[in-house]
């Protein structure tokens, strides 16, 4: 197990990967500023789920708790003896950044808080509504996990997709249709990476 991570860790095609990640996050970031810059004056707008629930603020940080919940499930199954998929992990992280870096400037959509709200454990501002990044990730991360290789592991992330999911509409933390967005780009991204994984000579 530390041979192959060790392997894994000095081929180039690990720095590759995570090379493409990094600069998926920073476009990420870049399509933030691109909203917050050029879109001040964004509208919010009405959701029926926002309508037929209270809000709750404190779901807020149970939302962000779901992500790194997600992400230390993740890990922690990759490391139980499956370290040489860790370069296909991150590419199929990279390429969900990436499509959610590209959608989100296309529709921008006032914060159901406001357009300068602050939100969650971080103290970073994301003004990109749709699609939901917090979903994203933990779909993909459920999509990543095999039920054969570890079915408790899959009912944790489970668990953690519906806190997710009820903690962002308690919250306010995204639209209805951020949350159905999210859940799309992660299924694209797996899908498109497990079918080109060859050809992107990914293990």
């Amino acid at each position: 197990m530390q041979e192959t991570a060790k392997k894994v860790f000095s081929s180039y095609k690990f720095y590759l990967a995570t090379a493409f990640l990094l600069l998926t996050v920073y476009l990420n970031f870049l399509g933030s500023f691109i909203i917050y810059k050029y879109f001040p004056n964004r509208v919010t707008v009405d959701d029926l789920l926002f309508r037929l629930t209270p809000y709750i603020s404190w779901t807020q940080y149970t939302s962000d708790i779901a992500n790194i919940f997600s992400v230390l499930i993740l890990t922690i199954y990759i490391f139980s003896g499956r370290a040489k998929r860790i370069v296909y992990v991150i590419t199929t992280f990279g390429f969900m950044e990436l499509m959610r870096a590209i959608i989100i400037i296309l529709t921008p959509l006032g914060g159901p808080l406001g357009n300068g709200a602050h939100y969650g454990i971080s103290g970073i501002h994301q003004y990109g509504q749709f699609p939901s990044g917090h979903t994203a990730l933990v779909f993909l991360a459920y999509f990543l996990v095999q039920k054969t290789e570890a079915p408790k592991m899959k009912i944790l992330l489970l668990i953690s997709i519906i806190v997710e999911i009820v903690s962002l509409i308690l919250s306010h933390g995204h639209y209805s249709i951020d949350i159905v967005g999210g859940i799309l780009v992660a299924y694209v991204a797996y899908n498109v990476v497990i079918k080109y994984k060859a050809k992107l000579l990914i293990s």
